[in-house]
């Protein structure tokens, strides 16, 4: 199974957030990440392989100021991003 840190937070579109502050790291995750492939292009700034190959650490895409937190109580723990992938048959 894929690698699912227990201090982020998931959506069911396969991103991880981290809090911090009034602000959340996101990006994919490694299940996404296994499920793309390599990723070969990311207009970001940095290089695409580091997605692949780091997903939940330098691997990040974007940082957004949140609104509010009660959206950050919407999201999956690690435990039900599990459970979800492991439906997935993976």
């Amino acid at each position: 199974m894929a690698n699912v840190p227990a201090d982020l937070r998931y959506t069911k579109e396969h991103e991880w957030a981290k809090l911090e502050g009034d602000r959340a790291r996101v990006g994919i995750t490694a299940f996404a990440q296994e499920q793309l492939g390599d990723v070969v292009f990311v207009e970001l700034p940095k290089k695409p392989e580091v997605v692949n190959a780091d997903p939940y650490g330098k691997g990040w895409m974007i940082v957004v100021k949140l609104a509010s937190t009660k959206e950050w109580d919407t999201l999956l723990s690690a435990a039900d991003y599990e459970k979800l992938i492991a439906g997935a048959g993976h």
